[in-house]
């Protein structure tokens, strides 16, 4: 990663990120570095049975949880169930002033605000509404038969961006 680098943008690998890619990703991080970090759904990857580095350093070095789902958005002007459009924003510098603007995701898997270690800010950006839920039962979209368990499911809104900020 050039020394200069604002951000390092990673956008919706398909394949999990290796060991050596993921300590050049913390190093950079841990010198104040900004990452953008785009993960789709694991029925929309390559990633197979391979554990996705990135998403368990994410959880346990800063609190941000990624779920094992897929976002189903029941909306009657969009009849794709797996493209999520949100307008719902929480109130942080990077959403500020997209109170006319949309957020369109083609698929989208949810995430949230967990525990955060010391000195780290959590904020959750953006949500589905409500008709929407994190679709737990993956093997269920083989047959194409999808729908709501509150029992098992994550119920809308469902988070889909979260910012951490670490002040350390």
């Amino acid at each position: 990663i050039p020394p200069d680098a604002l951000a390092v943008i990673v956008p919706g690998p398909t394949t999990p990120l290796s060991e050596g890619e993921l300590r050049t990703i913390q190093a950079y991080l841990d010198n104040g570095g900004s990452l953008v970090y785009l993960a789709e759904p694991t029925p929309v990857t390559d990633f197979g049975d391979q554990p996705d580095l990135m998403v368990e350093y994410l959880g346990t070095s800063w609190g941000i949880i990624l779920g094992e789902d897929i976002i189903i958005d029941v909306n009657p002007n969009n009849p794709q169930l797996f493209t999520v459009v949100s307008n719902n924003f929480g109130s942080h510098p990077i959403t500020n002033r997209m109170y006319t603007l949309a957020l369109v995701m083609p698929s989208a898997r949810s995430v949230r605000a967990g525990a955060a270690p010391e000195g780290v800010t959590l904020t959750e950006l953006a949500f589905t509404t409500q008709n929407a839920w994190g679709e737990t039962d993956l093997e269920s979209l083989k047959q194409n038969q999808v729908s709501a368990d509150q029992n098992q499911d994550l119920m809308g809104p469902v988070g889909l961006a979260v910012a951490g900020e670490n002040s350390i």
